[in-house]
């Protein structure tokens, strides 16, 4: 059991796949999320989260489909961060 997550957002952090697992998986478990920005990241906008099949080969989507994280559990988690 976690009491929160913090995520430490780099210039990929939101580019890992793992990473992504772990917010959508701390966020469907209503943990909270706390965010600590760098000088290297650059806020996400929309046509970053519409561009995120793009970012993972497909090998590395079904792995994380394989997780029980699919794209579109990915998008909405980062369209809440």
């Amino acid at each position: 059991d976690s009491a929160s997550l913090v995520v430490l957002l780099t210039r990929t952090t939101l580019q890992r796949m793992w990473c992504a697992g772990e917010i959508v998986t701390g966020l469907e478990n209503s943990i909270p999320v706390i965010l600590v920005a760098t000088e290297s990241f650059q806020e996400i906008d929309s046509e970053f989260v519409d561009r995120l099949s793009d970012v993972w080969t497909p090998e590395q989507v079904s792995r994380l489909d394989d997780s029980g994280v699919r794209l579109d559990d990915i998008r909405c988690a980062y369209s809440k961060l």
